[in-house]
C-alpha cells in the first residue's frame, strides 16, 4: 500500500563481500598469501578449489605476519567427518603447530571454503571450514571443521602446505566482508 515503505538494500551499500584477490597458484611446496588481512575488513571468506596434491595427503594452513608463518603451538580444531561410507565421526586436537584444512586429498578436485573471523584483530582468530576431499578412489569425503588460533596476535598472512612437503596447485578467491 502507499503507506508501506520497502527498502531491500540500504543506500550506499554495493555488496556484502569484496573480492580482494583471485587466481591460480602454480606448483609450489607452500602457497603464500601475504598482506591479505588488513584493517579494511574484520572477517573474510576464502575459497580454495581444484586443489591438486598427492593421494591421501593433508593440506595445512598457518596464519602469519610479514611473510613469517606462526609455527607456535597455537592451533586447535574440532572436526566432523562424513566419509563416503556415510558413518559420521568426530575428532579434535589442541596444541598444534598448524591447522589441517583438507584432511584427505585425492589427486584433484579438492575444495575448501572458509569463513575467518578477526585475523587482523589482536584477539583469537576463528575459522569455520567446509571441505571436500576426494581421496584415492575419488570417493567424496566431507569435513566440517571449527579451527582456532588461540593467541591475541594481529595476522596479515596465510600460507598453505601439503603434508608431504611436495608441490601442489590450486585456484583461490579471497573476499573481505564489508564492515557494518
Amino acid at each position: 500500500t502507499s503507506s508501506q515503505v520497502v527498502q531491500a538494500v540500504p543506500t550506499g551499500i554495493n555488496s556484502a563481500l569484496v573480492l580482494i584477490s583471485a587466481g591460480s597458484k602454480t606448483s609450489a611446496v607452500t602457497q603464500s598469501f601475504n598482506s591479505v588481512f588488513t584493517t579494511d575488513y574484520r572477517n573474510y571468506k576464502i575459497i580454495f578449489s581444484q586443489v591438486t596434491a598427492g593421494n591421501n595427503e593433508e593440506v595445512y594452513m598457518r596464519v602469519g605476519t610479514s611473510g613469517t608463518p606462526d609455527s607456535g603451538n597455537n592451533y586447535r580444531y574440532n572436526r566432523i567427518t562424513n566419509p563416503s561410507s556415510g558413518i559420521l565421526a568426530s575428532s579434535g586436537a589442541t596444541v598444534l603447530t598448524n591447522m589441517v584444512i583438507i584432511p584427505n586429498t585425492g589427486l584433484a578436485n579438492n575444495y575448501v571454503e572458509m569463513s575467518i573471523s578477526s585475523p587482523f584483530e589482536t584477539e583469537r582468530t576463528i575459522i569455520n571450514a567446509q571441505t571436500l576431499g576426494t581421496r584415492t578412489s575419488n570417493s567424496p569425503e566431507n569435513f566440517f571443521s571449527l579451527l582456532m588460533v588461540d593467541t591475541a596476535t594481529s595476522y596479515t598472512d596465510l600460507s598453505i602446505t601439503a603434508s608431504s612437503g611436495s608441490a601442489f596447485t590450486m585456484n583461490f578467491a579471497i573476499y573481505g566482508y564489508v564492515k557494518s
